[in-house]
């Protein structure tokens, strides 16, 4: 997409951070798999608790310097946890 960008003459778009890739991911994702960035197949629950920990983590309101998206994610990611 930058190659676009730098042949039109604009400046490269800002790369994202860690943070900010999980955010967009979450509020993109079709379903609570995508949310989650776990395969669509049966998995232990211990493995679905430890991947929403750490996500939780990564976009909690209190944590997350994002305007809007921390949130905004953390509700999807809390909604879908609870499935």
């Amino acid at each position: 997409m930058n190659f676009l960008r730098r042949a039109a003459g604009a400046a490269p778009a800002p790369a994202l951070s860690e943070t900010e890739e999980i955010i967009e991911r979450i509020l993109k994702a079709r379903n609570h798999f995508e949310v989650m960035d776990i395969p669509v197949c049966p998995c232990a629950p211990a493995i679905v608790k430890k991947l929403y920990r750490k996500l939780a983590l990564k976009v909690h309101p209190d944590k997350c310097s994002h305007a809007d998206g921390g949130s905004a994610a953390f509700k999807r990611l809390s909604e879908r946890a609870r499935r």
